[in-house]
C-alpha cells in the first residue's frame, strides 16, 4: 500500500459509511431461507432482485441462470467498490484464487498440449492477458510469485508428468501473494484473516490427506506456510493416533474444529461436514469487521460477506435444481455476514 494511503483509516471514511449501507441489502438467513422455500425461478429472481440483484439479463428458463448472474455480480462487485474505496488494488489479494485458477488451468493445457474452456472472468488479471502471457511466456504483468510459480510448476511437471504438481505448487504461491498483499495492507484484521484462512487450509488437508492414506512426504509438499500454526506442528503429528491429535490442540484456539473433524472424518459426508465447520469458523472471525467504524476492515469485510453470499445462493439453487429436500439444502449453507 502507497504511503498516502498506508495506515490512513480516515481515507475510509466515505467507503465505510456508503458500505454500511450495502450491507442492509445482504441476504440474511431469514432471506436465504425464503429462497429455499420459492416455487420456480421468477419468485427466486423477485427476491433477489429486492436485494439489489441485476437480474434484468437473466433467463428464466436457464436451469442454471444463477451461475451466470452471481459470475456477472462478483465482476459487478470489485467495479461498483473502485468507486468508492481510495484504491481497489489494495483489495486484489481476494481475486487472487481465481487469477491462480486461471493459471492452473492453462499451464495443465499447455503440458499436456490440448486447449481448455475452464477459466473464471473474476481474477485480478483478465483471462486473455493472462493466457496471452503464458503462451508468449511474457510474465511482466503477474506478480513475483505467479512467474516464480509458474516457472516452478512446469519444472515440476516435466520431471513427474503428474498434474497435481501443478497445484500443489500454485496453491503455495497463492497464499504466499495473498499474504504479501494483506501484509502491505498494514490492517491487523486483514492479516489475521489470511493466516486464518491458511491455517485452516491446513487443518483440512491434514485431516482429508490422512484419510485418504497419503504418505507423510505427499503431505509435506502440501502444507502451506504462512498460517499461525508453523507447518511443521502438521509434520510432527501427521503421523499420530488421533487421541495424540486431539491432545496437541488442547486450549489451542482450533480445538473445537480439529475436535470435530476428528470425530465426524469417519462418517458419511463426514469431509463435507467438516470443511462446512472450516468456513463457519472463518466467518466468525470475519464477523468482527461489522463492529469497525471504518477502515480498510469494513472493505474486506464486506468483500469476504458478498462471496459467502454468493456461494450460498450456488448451494441453494444446485440444491433445488438436485431435488434436495429443503432442510438438506439448510445443512449446506454457510454462516452468513448478516
Amino acid at each position: 500500500m502507497s504511503s498516502k494511503t498506508k495506515n490512513n483509516e480516515l481515507e475510509y471514511l466515505f467507503s465505510s459509511s456508503n458500505i454500511k449501507v450495502l450491507e442492509t441489502r445482504l441476504l440474511t438467513h431469514n432471506m436465504l431461507d425464503k429462497l429455499i422455500e420459492a416455487e420456480g425461478t421468477e419468485e427466486v429472481l423477485k427476491i433477489l432482485s429486492a436485494q439489489g440483484y441485476n437480474t434484468s439479463e437473466v433467463d428464466p428458463k436457464d436451469p442454471h441462470f444463477y451461475d451466470s448472474l452471481v459470475k456477472r455480480e462478483h465482476t459487478s462487485l470489485f467495479k461498483n467498490l473502485s468507486k468508492i474505496v481510495p484504491d481497489i488494488k489494495y483489495f486484489n489479494f481476494f481475486l487472487y484464487t481465481h487469477d491462480y485458477l486461471n493459471i492452473k488451468a492453462l499451464l495443465k493445457a499447455l503440458c499436456q498440449g490440448r486447449d481448455t474452456d475452464i477459466h473464471s472472468d473474476s481474477g485480478s488479471i483478465p483471462y486473455e492477458l493472462l493466457k496471452k502471457a503464458i503462451v508468449e511466456k511474457n510474465y511482466s504483468i503477474l506478480t513475483q510469485n505467479m512467474s516464480e510459480g509458474i516457472a516452478e510448476a512446469l519444472k515440476a511437471y516435466s520431471e513427474s508428468m503428474d498434474p497435481q504438481t501443478i497445484d500443489i505448487i500454485l496453491d503455495k504461491r497463492c497464499f504466499m501473494d495473498m499474504l504479501n498483499a494483506a501484509e502491505n495492507s498494514n490492517s491487523k484484521f486483514i492479516i489475521e484473516y489470511i493466516r486464518t484462512y491458511i491455517d485452516v487450509t491446513n487443518l483440512k488437508n491434514f485431516l482429508r490427506l490422512r484419510k485418504m492414506g497419503k504418505d507423510l512426504g505427499f503431505a509435506e509438499r502440501v502444507f502451506s506456510n504462512g498460517g499461525s500454526i508453523k507447518t511443521e506442528f502438521f509434520i510432527n503429528l501427521y503421523n499420530k493416533k488421533d487421541d495424540e491429535v486431539s491432545s496437541a490442540f488442547k486450549g489451542h484456539k482450533y480445538e473445537s474444529l480439529i475436535t470435530f473433524g476428528l470425530s465426524h472424518l469417519n462418517k458419511p459426508g463426514g469431509l463435507g461436514a467438516f470443511e462446512l465447520e472450516c468456513e463457519n469458523a472463518i466467518m466468525d472471525f470475519v464477523r468482527k469487521a461489522r463492529y469497525i467504524a471504518f477502515g480498510p476492515e469494513v472493505v474486506a469485510g464486506y468483500i469476504i460477506a458478498k462471496e459467502t453470499e454468493f456461494k450460498n445462493i450456488r448451494i441453494i439453487m444446485a440444491g433445488k435444481s438436485a431435488g434436495l429436500s429443503s432442510d438438506k439444502i439448510r445443512e449446506r449453507l454457510r454462516k452468513t455476514y448478516a
